[in-house]
């Protein structure tokens, strides 16, 4: 008995999909691509996998039938070592951005830019505008100058720019443990300071970070510029970059 028409047509485009996500992970695994560009044409290529249930045609390299799209993103993890978190992510920007950027321009803006974006429409709860979309597309354009443009069209109103130029304090991965610590930080110095709630989060962690800062040097700044300091060839103050 022959297979539907539409079936068939939903096996070559699960086959072509499938193709395409094998031929990404490997130029990705074996170094053959800009991962920039890599990572963000994987994660529209698991958007269509996911969205069009083709997962469902494919099987394990032991020829077990995937159970459900989780089960196929185990084992792209194992088999190319990537993170089930890492490709939730590449397919979490993809979701939101590609109902208004196309694939191909996802490709062009890279996965770091693209977070920028996704964070960006997350923060404001609708989608970037199309000056920052065009500003992405820009290959020159770096992820801090997006996130810089991000911030001071979107964040601040025009009239209440503070002075001075944005700057990028940067992030890191936390433990548990180090998140805990990093919140309770956050709490004690929010009541020490009597800031308020209502702040923006950027305010405060610029009165936050100030206020560390400051206590910091006050303490410790002796052991860098004072006499005791040409005797520690270690003390050299290396500031981070801007």
């Amino acid at each position: 008995m022959s297979r539907d028409p539409a079936a068939l047509v939903e096996v070559s485009q699960a086959a072509e999909i499938g193709a395409a996500i094998q031929e990404a992970l490997e130029q990705i695994s074996n170094g053959e691509a800009v991962l920039e560009h890599s990572y963000a044409r994987l994660g529209a290529l698991l958007v269509r996998a996911k969205s069009g249930e083709y997962w469902r045609e494919w099987k394990t390299r032991s020829g077990v039938p995937y159970i459900n799209f989780d089960h196929f993103m185990v084992d792209v993890s194992t088999r190319y070592n990537k993170s089930v978190r890492q490709l939730y992510d590449y397919v979490g920007v993809a979701e939101i951005l590609l109902p208004y950027i196309s694939a191909s321009n996802l490709d062009k803006i890279g996965i770091s830019k693209a977070k920028e974006l996704k964070r960006a429409q997350r923060q404001i709860e609708r989608r970037v505008p199309d000056a920052a979309i065009e500003l992405a597309l820009r290959p020159e354009t770096t992820t801090k100058e997006l996130r810089t443009h991000l911030f001071a069209t979107l964040t601040l109103e025009a009239d209440t720019r503070p002075a001075g130029t944005y700057f990028d304090f940067g992030g890191a991965y936390l433990t548990a443990e180090e998140k805990a610590e990093f919140l309770e930080f956050v709490k004690v110095g929010m009541a020490v300071l009597k800031l308020s709630k209502a702040m923006p989060d950027w305010a405060c962690r610029k009165e936050l970070l100030l206020w560390a800062a400051r206590e910091f040097v006050a303490s410790h700044g002796p052991e860098v510029y004072g006499p005791k300091a040409e005797e520690n060839p270690n003390m050299n103050g290396a500031p981070i970059n801007d």
